[in-house]
């Protein structure tokens, strides 16, 4: 009887080895050492992050999306951005809600840290690759209602500014928790709910002001271009956005010091 592996499925698994090997070598050649350390980083980091369960996820809500958009005949810029924003937030979340589990489970984190010096340096090493991939997986939607709904240039790229900026809160949100709770489900769930929270006791038209801090705010509403003036709305998406960073800063001074007191532990 064959002993069966109690490693992680993950996406190199979908790849013939023979093919990695073949365009491996390829890439060796034609690039210099500094640039194959960093390609070796990020595929070690995204070989860690796609697990078989994750991409069941991606595709399932990839398929979602894509079905709710051919259904509902999306045509208007707002219901656009909502799609982009909730995919974003939903990157977010399932590219991260396992992104430290899988260090403790496999007792790595220790060595890790020994590794990567610095806090900063650790957080940057572990998000980077994530990060990026979100961006990656939201560029076809993006790039699909900027062609079918005809949206200009300029404000497809404001729109995605935003989503992404939703995006990363998601993302350190979803560190945090998971710091707490052990479990990817449980993770998604609690940062689910804490957005739902979120979006209802800042949405339009509950507390006085909730333009200014709703992070969910789709920027081309029509009735504050038509009933302020232009000054003001920029005004109030600026000071939207600078509450959203202020935010974001928060939790990644949060995430910090939840590492820190691991390193200080292990030293």
């Amino acid at each position: 009887m064959t002993k069966r592996s109690s490693e992680r499925v993950v996406m190199s698994s979908f790849i013939p080895r023979r093919l990695v090997r073949k365009c491996g070598r390829a890439v060796e050649r034609a690039l210099p050492p500094r640039v194959l350390d960093w390609l070796s980083q990020f595929w070690a980091q995204t070989r860690i992050l796609f697990s078989r369960s994750l991409i069941m996820m991606l595709v399932a809500m990839f398929a979602l999306f894509t079905w709710a958009t051919i259904k509902q005949e999306t045509f208007k810029e707002n219901i656009v951005f909502g799609y982009l924003l909730v995919q974003s937030i939903a990157l977010g979340i399932l590219l991260h809600m396992s992104l430290w589990e899988m260090e403790r489970e496999g007792r790595t984190f220790e060595l890790l840290i020994m590794r990567v010096p610095g806090v900063h340096r650790l957080i940057w090493f572990k998000m980077r690759v994530s990060l990026m991939w979100n961006l990656l997986l939201l560029l076809p939607f993006f790039a699909g209602f900027l062609w079918f709904v005809t949206i200009p240039l300029w404000r497809g790229l404001i729109y995605l500014v935003f989503c992404l900026m939703a995006g990363v809160f998601t993302a350190l949100l979803t560190c945090i928790v998971a710091s707490f709770a052990k479990g990817g489900l449980p993770t998604a769930v609690i940062v689910a709910v804490i957005l739902w929270m979120q979006a209802m006791v800042s949405f339009e038209g509950r507390l006085p002001y909730g333009e200014y801090y709703n992070i969910f705010i789709f920027p081309m509403t029509e009735r504050y271009w038509e009933n302020w003036s232009r000054a003001r709305v920029i005004i109030m998406l600026l000071v939207n956005r600078l509450f959203l960073l202020a935010m974001a800063g928060l939790l990644y001074w949060w995430l910090f010091r939840r590492i820190q007191k691991t390193e200080r532990w292990i030293g």
